[in-house]
């Protein structure tokens, strides 16, 4: 529990909040004040309560400075030095703690935290400059300073960090090769999915595609591609290949629940297949090509296996 006693000029509750616990968004307080985590004179209000002078306020359920521990937890490190990292993320673990801190426990940051600078990047997501969904495995930068944070950042909103993924899906596309130019946007339905949106509505979010090679499994067409996205959006990838009817096998948000259910009983897959293959970018300070590969994980290297018999 965190108390606060106001003193000062008239002021919104949420405004003045924010001001105080600088790690939390405006929008972040609303929600908490909504949830019922704070409390005005042991009362709870609304966020457009203006605060009087001596009013007692009272957050719950969160520490505003609560530290992170490190945690045990296995990743392999494909490249390091002392600014930054480049890591194989493994498929079903989340990538930063969250705005709020809504993963405690368990997150590729708490793996990485001892070799962090307490600066590079803010709390809850320190040294992490991009992500991958939780069931995406593959490769991924993390930075240990702040001058590797600021550096990547950087890069990444010039759009100058080539990234490429691997993929299987059900169904084969139009063209051997391809680009898909669709906006994407939240799904105003269902919140936690994205989709295909007017150009107004959503953002940029370019994918280009190549088939690699192709299967059949129980009647069904199947094509492994490799994808280089050159934009980030949120389930870019995933979203695209449903819009042109070759969905992610594995994916439970946007796939074919048939395919995936055959795939989890015939070859054991529990998640999407899709891996995060290779990144090529500049060093920060060398100016050198890098060009950091990750293996497939062996979920997927299983699957390759089966249907190439």
């Amino acid at each position: 529990m965190k108390k606060l006693k106001y003193k000062g000029d008239r002021i919104r509750l949420d405004k003045y909040l924010a001001e105080n616990l600088k790690n939390f968004s405006r929008s972040k307080i609303q929600k908490f004040i909504r949830e019922k985590k704070i409390l005005v004179n042991s009362n709870f209000v609304k966020s457009n309560y203006v605060l009087n002078d001596d009013d007692n306020v009272k957050v719950l359920d969160f520490e505003e400075g609560k530290e992170f521990q490190a945690e045990n937890i296995d990743v392999e490190i494909l490249y390091e030095d002392k600014d930054f990292m480049v890591v194989n993320k493994p498929a079903g673990i989340v990538v930063h703690v969250g705005e709020g801190g809504r993963h405690a426990t368990g997150t590729l940051m708490h793996a990485l935290l001892d070799k962090i600078d307490k600066d590079a990047g803010p709390r809850e997501r320190l040294g992490i400059v991009h992500r991958l969904d939780k069931d995406t495995s593959g490769v991924l930068i993390v930075a240990k300073t702040k001058f590797g944070y600021d550096y990547f950042v950087k890069l990444f909103k010039e759009r100058k960090i080539k990234k490429y993924y691997v993929a299987l899906l059900y169904g084969k596309p139009l063209h051997d090769e391809g680009i898909i130019d669709s906006p994407i946007g939240r799904n105003l339905k269902q919140r936690k999915k994205m989709g295909i949106t007017a150009e107004s509505e959503g953002k940029k979010a370019v994918s280009r595609y190549r088939v690699l090679e192709n299967f059949n499994y129980e009647n069904k067409v199947l094509s492994l591609v490799e994808v280089d996205i050159l934009t980030g959006r949120t389930h870019q990838i995933r979203v695209h290949m449903q819009a042109i009817d070759c969905p992610v096998v594995g994916d439970k948000a946007y796939g074919n629940k048939k395919v995936n259910s055959i795939f989890e009983k015939d070859f054991l897959l529990k998640r999407q297949f899709l891996h995060a293959e290779k990144v090529v970018f500049e060093h920060p300070k060398t100016g050198k090509k890098m060009n950091i590969k990750a293996d497939l994980s062996i979920d997927l290297k299983n699957v390759l296996k089966k249907l190439k018999l």
